[in-house]
């Protein structure tokens, strides 16, 4: 069964090579492999011409972020299945083949469990290697709570892409998240209980730095479909999406030194039935590390 693979890519001449290897490691027949070259200025281009692997390299002239990458490559893709594969990550053997038995007619998404590894390969941590909660036609509610799926791991349709509007060209932040969302609703979600990605550790070149990524793109586009779904959701379901994702706010710009910022998300989180301990901890802790820093 054909693929088409789309890898938007920028500034990404040190690990492109590995992530193509890791297509070419699929041993599929017919495989259509596309690289977004997203105004690089580096040998991007260079790295993806040169591969074995037989990519059509095609060029922005500036950086024009995530989501118009992605769009270059699904306009160009030649087979409706389509998977994603960012130029710094890589998959494993038999990855697409696994995922190509379980992506039936009804299925919108097939994604898998992945590792996390540092810039030296060494492996931190891992998920979704245990079968996952509410996989099928309800898991849109656990993405309205957290992302549980890596843009990498995911093997779609462009057809349902497409019925879903495509990606926002709006967020250069979640875009991925958001269509996930977006495909969960239109049909059953897969999620095979595999690690069968590695997603590495350094700075994404695609994935541009945001002052304030939650505040700006991720809750509100949560709150969008909270208010687009609310007949379809429980009280219950509404106050835990916004104490999980209130709470994973504030833990982040907690982790970027930025407690007192964090607060506001936390007293949200909190009034949604977060337990107010361990954030109100992670405040302090923040706090007093600032104030060391600033000493």
């Amino acid at each position: 069964m054909p693929v088409s693979v789309l890898i938007p890519a920028y500034d990404a001449s040190a690990t492109l090579g590995r992530a193509l290897d890791s297509v070419a490691a699929q041993r599929l027949d017919g495989i259509d492999v596309i690289v977004v070259d997203d105004g690089s200025t580096d040998a991007t281009a260079a790295v993806a011409a040169a591969h074995p692997v037989g990519a059509r390299v095609l060029r922005h002239q500036a950086n024009r972020g995530s989501s118009a990458a992605l769009a270059t490559a699904l306009a160009a893709a030649r087979h409706d299945r389509v998977a994603f594969l960012d130029a710094d990550d890589e998959w494993l053997p038999g990855k697409l083949t696994a995922q190509l038995a379980a992506l039936g007619e009804v299925t919108s998404i097939v994604a898998t469990g992945f590792a996390h590894v540092d810039p030296a390969g060494r492996e931190l941590w891992t998920y979704g290697a245990e079968p996952a909660a509410r996989a099928g036609v309800d898991f849109w509610k656990a993405l309205l709570e957290h992302s549980m799926i890596a843009k990498p791991s995911v093997l779609t349709r462009a057809s349902s892409i497409a019925r879903a509007g495509g990606f926002d060209p709006a967020l250069t932040v979640a875009e991925d998240q958001d269509m996930w969302i977006c495909l969960a609703l239109l049909g059953p979600v897969a999620y095979l209980p595999q690690v069968l990605l590695r997603v590495h550790g350094q700075a994404r070149g695609l994935g541009r730095r945001q002052a304030s990524p939650d505040r700006d793109y991720v809750l509100p586009m949560v709150e969008r479909y909270l208010t687009l779904l609310a007949d379809r959701l429980t009280r219950a379901e509404v106050r835990r999406v916004r104490a999980r994702r209130y709470g994973a706010a504030a833990r982040n710009l907690i982790g970027r030194g930025q407690a007192a910022e964090a607060l506001p998300y936390a007293q949200t989180a909190i009034a949604n039935g977060a337990p107010a301990l361990p954030l109100a901890a992670a405040i302090a802790r923040g706090l007093v590390r600032r104030r060391m820093r600033g000493a």
